[in-house]
C-alpha cells in the first residue's frame, strides 16, 4: 500500500507544478516584433499542454485514493471472515 501512497502524492505535487508552470507560460513576455506571434504560440501551446496535464495527473491521483480505499476494504473484509 505503501507504493500507492507515493503514487498518489508523486502525482498530485507533479499535477500541481505542471498547473503552476503552465499557468506562468502565459504571463506577459517581451520579444521582438519579428518572433511575438511565434513565441506567442508556443507559450500558449506550453499553457495548455501543461495545465490539461496537471488536470490528467491530479485526476489520475484520485483514482488511485479511490483503487487504494477499495483494495483496504477488501484486505479488512478478509481479515475480518
Amino acid at each position: 500500500m505503501k507504493g500507492l501512497r507515493y503514487l498518489e502524492v508523486s502525482c498530485f505535487l507533479l499535477g500541481i507544478i505542471a498547473i503552476i508552470y503552465g499557468w506562468t507560460q502565459s504571463w506577459d513576455f517581451g520579444a521582438s516584433t519579428e518572433v511575438y506571434e511565434e513565441i506567442l504560440m508556443k507559450r500558449t501551446a506550453k499553457t495548455y499542454v501543461f495545465m490539461g496535464g496537471g488536470f490528467i495527473l491530479i485526476i489520475i491521483s484520485s483514482v488511485v485514493t479511490q483503487v487504494k480505499r477499495v483494495l483496504e476494504q477488501l484486505i479488512t473484509e478478509k481479515d475480518q471472515s
